[in-house]
């Protein structure tokens, strides 16, 4: 009877402990699949934001590598023959260097290409659209969220999120195919809006999903600085303050956190300053500081 007794307590505490084991090993791979997922949707946050501004024509790079194609003169043809016209000696180096001065002046100049490092700020910058860039980086999205989109619905993300970021990434293509900049600035900043909805179901923090709904309402501002709708301007960018507000209230003892908030915030004042001048050049320099501002936190 105790040995029944005992044999029944044995097995029910390995039941207990397989159930745990699997419980533990499920949260765990849910929150493996959460971290890729953050990664995936902070990929998406760049190269949407890099879209945005090529096809404002703008770069948050600072310097850019240059080719340039140098047309080099061959004066040692000229230099060689002077010096054989006045030396005197041995006869077979003479040939030689005859021979190879009319081999290189044949030639007469050789190009030559130099690279080099130039400044890419923004008043630098040409504000040309590279749509060549553009549809490549579009067609590569595609290839990036056939991915990202089966990891979503392993989380149980809304369905019609996932589906409209289909149809608007679509859009989106379609409009930086007809290289019509309103409506693919309008398109990218759609697809941008889905980031914070997709973010709120994988991050613990609300750090992070409020810092993606003040970039989405500053990427909105950009759009109706294209359209000249400023009062528009300004009401995008009184909701990435208030976007921006719980971050502020919630700022935790580390000082560094506490100096790159606080200079986001004043960056994000600053911006709002500029939209009362029509000047885009001025708000884009203020805007590029925000964003890379923003990127640190």
């Amino acid at each position: 009877m105790n040995k029944t007794i005992t044999k029944s307590i044995s097995i029910f505490i390995l039941l207990i402990l397989t159930v745990m084991l699997t419980g533990c090993s499920k949260n765990e791979d849910e929150e493996t699949l959460k971290q890729k997922i953050a990664s995936e949707i902070k990929y998406l946050d760049i190269q949407l934001i890099n879209m945005l501004n090529q096809a404002n024509g703008i770069s948050f790079e600072n310097y850019i590598v240059e080719a340039q194609e140098v047309k080099k003169e061959d004066v040692k043809s000229s230099s060689k023959e002077s010096d054989l016209s006045t030396k005197q000696g041995n006869n077979g180096k003479q040939e030689g260097g005859s021979e190879e001065s009319q081999e290189e002046g044949s030639q007469g100049s050789s190009k030559n290409i130099q690279y080099k490092m130039v400044g890419n700020e923004i008043l630098l910058q040409n504000k040309d659209t590279d749509w060549q860039l553009l549809k490549a980086n579009i067609e590569k999205l595609y290839s990036t969220w056939s991915t990202v989109v089966l990891d979503l619905y392993k989380i149980n993300v809304n369905a019609q999120n996932i589906l409209g970021f289909n149809a608007d990434l679509d859009m989106a293509t379609q409009a930086i195919k007809n290289e019509n900049k309103q409506e693919t600035l309008s398109a990218v900043a759609k697809l941008y809006s889905y980031i914070p909805i997709y973010s709120t179901d994988v991050a613990k923090e609300n750090q992070i999903n409020n810092i993606y709904n003040t970039k989405m309402n500053i990427l909105n501002a950009c759009v109706q600085l294209e359209k000249g709708n400023f009062s528009e301007v300004k009401n995008q960018l009184l909701s990435a303050e208030q976007s921006f507000l719980p971050i502020i209230n919630n700022m935790n003892s580390n000082e560094n956190n506490e100096v790159n908030i606080n200079k986001s915030y004043i960056l994000i004042k600053d911006l709002q300053n500029s939209s009362n001048n029509t000047d885009k050049d001025i708000f884009y320099i203020k805007y590029k500081n925000l964003i890379e501002q923003l990127n640190i936190l």
